[in-house]
């Protein structure tokens, strides 16, 4: 292993690097269940800054959350018109204000001065929820101290963000309906603080494209351009000047220089009219692109830039399309219900078979001599998926020598030749017990519960296990990522090499054109790793010196 990062989103946690035959290095990444604190110890932050009817809306989703922490505190932040009946409502232990828009509308930028929303949330936080739709408030949780930031989005759009809902699809190419907004990220900027939302730069500006970007093709028609542009205590020096221009395949259509007029606030910002005319089939021409140019050197205040506004001039919007949308609340519950099952897992109840006697199985494992049982399911339903067997025989090998575990082998009952020859490259055969086809998949949960540790490929074997909240080690190939398609449950973790080739959604290891790199990559002595700090302390026994071992 090479290193610790610490553990905010509950993905990865730990990354380990190796050099692959092939010359370069590629993290391991491992993924942990989110690490919180017992309840009645977790502190949460809720924002909801809408206006009085949008903050209605919410109030079911914000009720569902405080009986899911119904032993936590949680602060409330909203708009000054909303805390009465926030307090009203008994949906938070604290209730604080602090004004994004005005009470009538917004203007683009927080109403109330960002220094108050910092104070109201100076102290740190488990858990940081954004309860608005919209992503305009969005980046504000980029200001505040949590462990864990959750909200409406994409991944892309707000990195910082742990627990994400899905917003609505995103369009690149194409006006949904009269008018597009181009974010902020989505260009290329040299402006030094690039947020979500704004970036930002300060002090002098050399020349050159100062903004450009994003290359998209557009239907034909007539455009309005409006660049977000804001400028605080900004001058251009005399002889200098900023001009903002509309390109296609690096070929200026329009241009315009900008004034201190475009700059103060009182305006939506410098604009420019376009015309599109008829897009090629070939989709690799025809790409427009929205820049900010400064020629000379220009200083003083700070400059913002909120991207690229585009009207679609003399169109008509679309009709909504009812059946295809969420209802505003229905996200916000859909939001805390996410949050929930992220961050407090609960396993599900004793099946009618872990009522039932012991099976035969279970018997087996019962009389088994004092040990650490590791169970170890090596084989899955698809060869892609599974980790070398040669890699299992060294790691049990490895087991053996390093703890006093007792190996439980897990399986089909066509599975069971395989494993035979598992147990017999290891000298220690008496302390391996082969069970492949020996248990129904029904028996099997109430087997895996006897386990101290159960490791296993992506399978149903490792979903049973997490799922029963047994300490579970998946190793995972690169075709299935296992922040989807992986075990949840408390005790739960995963490796799977970082290749770039990754998720290929492969189902024949003859089609994998590397090799089956990505699971080469995760060695014996890695997973040992990890499965020592998973198994109980008294289990892991130093290592026997040569001597030791003669006597």
């Amino acid at each position: 292993m090479s290193g610790r990062r610490e553990n905010r989103s509950g993905d990865y946690a730990d990354h380990a690097t190796v050099s692959a035959r092939e010359g370069f290095e590629t993290p391991i990444r491992v993924g942990n269940p989110p690490a919180l604190k017992p309840a009645g110890e977790r502190r949460l932050l809720v924002l909801k800054l809408d206006h009085l009817g949008d903050f209605t809306i919410g109030l079911p989703a914000m009720r569902a959350l405080r009986e899911a922490f119904k032993d936590d505190h949680i602060t409330l932040i909203c708009g000054s018109w909303a805390q009465s009946l926030a307090l009203q409502a008994d949906i938070a232990n604290d209730v604080r204000t602090y004004d994004f828009f005005s009470a009538t509308g917004w203007n683009g930028k927080p109403f109330q001065d960002i220094a108050d929303f910092k104070r109201a949330t100076a102290a740190g936080f488990d858990i940081a929820i954004d309860l608005r739709v919209d992503l305009d408030t969005r980046y504000l949780l980029e200001l505040v101290e949590a462990e864990f930031r959750c909200g409406i989005g994409s991944r892309d759009r707000f990195p910082f963000l742990d627990v994400i809902l899905p917003g609505e699809p995103a369009f690149n190419s194409a006006l949904n309906g009269a008018a597009l907004t181009l974010c902020a990220d989505q260009f290329t900027t040299k402006m030094r603080r690039q947020a979500s939302v704004v970036h930002r730069t300060s002090g002098p500006i050399r020349g050159g494209h100062l903004i450009y970007g994003p290359y998209i093709r557009l239907p034909a028609g007539l455009y309005k351009a409006t660049f977000g542009l804001r400028a605080h205590g900004f001058y251009i020096w005399p002889g200098a000047k900023m001009n903002v221009e509309v390109a296609r395949d690096e070929v200026n259509l329009a241009s315009a220089r900008v004034s201190a007029h475009d700059l103060d606030g009182s305006t939506d910002g410098p604009s420019l009219l376009f015309e599109s005319s008829e897009q090629s089939a070939d989709e690799s021409v025809g790409k427009y692109e929205f820049r900010v140019h400064v020629k000379g050197r220009s200083w003083g205040g700070s400059l913002d830039f909120a991207g690229v506004r585009l009207e679609l001039i003399g169109a008509e919007p679309p009709a909504r399309r009812l059946a295809a949308e969420l209802h505003v609340g229905e996200k916000l519950s859909l939001l805390v219900e996410l949050v929930r099952q992220r961050m407090m897992f609960t396993p599900p109840p004793k099946s009618r078979q872990n009522k039932a006697r012991p099976s035969a199985a279970a018997k087996q494992v019962a009389a088994l001599p004092p040990g650490a049982r590791v169970m170890i399911s090596p084989l899955s339903n698809n060869e892609v998926r599974n980790w070398p067997t040669a890699y299992y025989a060294r790691l049990i090998g490895l087991l053996l020598e390093r703890t006093d575990a007792q190996i439980v082998l897990l399986g089909t009952g066509g599975q069971k030749a395989p494993l035979d020859e598992l147990a017999a490259a290891n000298r220690v055969s008496h302390r391996i017990l082969n069970l492949a086809g020996e248990t129904t998949w029904l028996e099997m949960e109430q087997l895996v519960q006897m386990a101290d540790l159960v490791i296993c490929n992506n399978s149903g074997v490792a979903h049973l296990a997490a799922g029963a909240s047994v300490p579970t080690l998946a190793i995972y190939s690169a075709s299935h990522q296992p922040r989807e398609w992986g075990p949840r449950g408390p005790l739960a973790r995963t490796l799977m090499a970082d290749v770039s080739c990754s998720p290929c959604g492969y189902d024949r290891l003859k089609d994998c054109p590397r090799d089956h790199l990505c699971v080469r990559l995760i060695t014996p002595d890695m997973v040992l790793d990890h499965a020592l700090d998973m198994l109980p302390a008294p289990r892991a026994r130093p290592v026997r010196t040569k001597m030791e071992s003669r006597l």
